[in-house]
């Protein structure tokens, strides 16, 4: 018996060393494959197509079998909506599109787009204005652009307030919350959503084009130089001014053109994208009153140290070419008789910039001096925004609808478009990508600079245009009728 009860005993220790054995083992097997395996490495493609929106479960059940109509201005153009509505080889089109597809399935809807007959900005701008006055619901979701937006003055009578919409997750990344805060009357109602939802937010930033080619011909530091100076953030209106005086050529001695056998320092169009450089400058414009009510504040001797710099820019550097009558559009630059050129940075998307024969380098919009501590960059005004009308019958649907889109725009479209596209298919240098980021990175809007009340928004390039710098007197002038257009508005539908 006793013999019987050891040999259980002996059995039954020797179970429980097998155990902690096999335990020991298991350990030190665990302990040395976290010593041995790196944490895995995300890049930032997994990253963005791992994050989740807020979207509640049930947004896939709710809404099944719906169709919701949008409504937008030459969507093909601003390939901003549909793409091409069919897989076609074109990266970007055929991005957007899949995009459409993964939200369509998603939710278990049709999003059917109806793009507007206008031929010009101010033609939808009418449109937008008849369906305020006639209070249309036809479209829970309209595509706009901003200059567009403003003109139709439906912007406090049938743009809604986006803030309120519990499904719209504005502090996500997709969307650029300090941009629709900087459009924002009162700081707090937001009749326009800006983000990921639409390409145009990038493509529509400002930039400086360079001809490399020419650029490594004519300075010893080369392209790389001119980087480096960019990215140590001494790229400022005086450097672009000093390279152009330096570089320009007048053949017949009888001032610069394009079109002729000159060669031109800086070539830049229209007060539109003389807008563009000013708004590069930190000059502060506007500041909110103790209600959050947007207050015309200008620094005006900062205004008038930018007037004076554009005004020698444009006016007196002879190596300057100023088209104020067109845009001087692409083709005015990719003939490669132009070193700098100003435009917006989807500007390398267009047919001109792929075929153009030399490099071109991407530059952010210049300083106005050494003491501006970041660059600044203007989105322009006919950037797409995204509008929630007051007729919209069903607020969730839609805003969840848009919020799907946006978050999706953020997962599988902006990362490829701007790395694969822009940075690599478009892009001529390696180091451009750099560039591109620090411009997108301090791309945002302006009250005044969309608004424009009475004309105080183009305050600094308007006075630029006198070639004098009248800008104390112009800005007493243009104060008076700001004020008195802020006043009505603030009148008329904050009170």
């Amino acid at each position: 018996m006793k013999m019987l009860k050891r040999s259980l005993a002996l059995l039954l220790a020797a179970v429980m060393c097998l155990a902690v054995l096999v335990s020991c083992k298991k350990d030190v097997e665990e302990t040395d494959t976290e010593n041995t395996e790196a944490p895995r490495t995300y890049t930032e493609a997994e990253l963005r197509a791992m994050e989740k929106d807020n979207l509640p479960d049930w947004v896939s059940t709710k809404f099944q079998g719906r169709t919701i109509s949008t409504y937008s201005f030459r969507e093909n153009f601003e390939r901003d909506t549909n793409g091409y509505g069919e897989i076609t080889g074109d990266i970007v089109h055929d991005l957007v599109y899949k995009r459409n597809i993964a939200v369509e399935d998603r939710l278990g809807i049709t999003i059917n787009n109806k793009v507007s007959s206008a031929g010009t900005f101010d033609e939808y701008a009418k449109e937008l204005n008849i369906m305020a006055q006639t209070m249309s619901d036809e479209y829970p979701i309209i595509y706009t652009m901003g200059n567009s937006a403003i003109n139709s003055g439906a912007e406090y009578t049938y743009f809604s307030d986006v803030s309120k919409y519990e499904y719209l997750s504005l502090d996500s990344k997709w969307w650029k919350k300090d941009a629709m805060v900087a459009q924002s009357f009162d700081g707090k109602k937001l009749p326009y959503l800006v983000g990921d939802i639409t390409l145009t937010t990038y493509t529509k930033a400002g930039a400086v084009f360079v001809n490399s080619t020419e650029y490594n011909d004519r300075y010893e530091e080369g392209l790389d130089g001119l980087y480096d100076t960019v990215i140590a953030g001494d790229w400022t209106i005086d450097v672009l001014a000093e390279k152009a005086r330096e570089s320009y050529v007048d053949v017949n001695d009888d001032g610069l053109d394009y079109n002729s056998d000159d060669f031109v320092g800086f070539g830049i169009g229209s007060t539109v994208r003389l807008k563009a450089l000013e708004y590069g400058f930190d000059v502060r414009r506007w500041t909110r009153d103790e209600e959050g009510f947007v207050k015309v504040d200008f620094d005006i001797d900062r205004a008038s140290d930018a007037v004076e710099k554009l005004i020698e820019l444009l006016f007196e550097n002879p190596g300057v070419y100023y088209d104020g009558t067109s845009y001087l559009y692409t083709q005015a630059f990719t003939p490669g008789n132009i070193l700098f050129y100003e435009n917006q940075l989807g500007s390398i998307m267009s047919s001109n910039f792929r075929e153009m024969e030399e490099d071109y380098g991407i530059l952010p919009t210049p300083k106005l001096d050494e003491n501006q501590t970041e660059y600044m960059t203007e989105i322009q005004e006919s950037s797409t925004l995204v509008v929630i009308p007051v007729t919209c019958q069903d607020t969730e649907f839609a805003s969840i609808v848009v919020e799907a889109l946006c978050a999706e725009s953020y997962r599988t479209v902006i990362y490829p478009f701007l790395e694969d596209c822009l940075k690599i298919q478009y892009a001529r240098e390696s180091r451009a990508g750099q560039v591109i980021d620090i411009i997108l990175a301090s791309a945002t809007k302006d009250y005044l600079g969309l608004h424009n009340p009475g004309g105080i928004g183009k305050l600094i390039t308007s006075t630029v245009m006198m070639e004098s710098n009248r800008i104390s007197s112009n800005y007493k002038t243009m104060l008076e009728e700001a004020n008195t257009k802020l006043t009505k508005i603030k009148t008329d539908y904050y009170n």
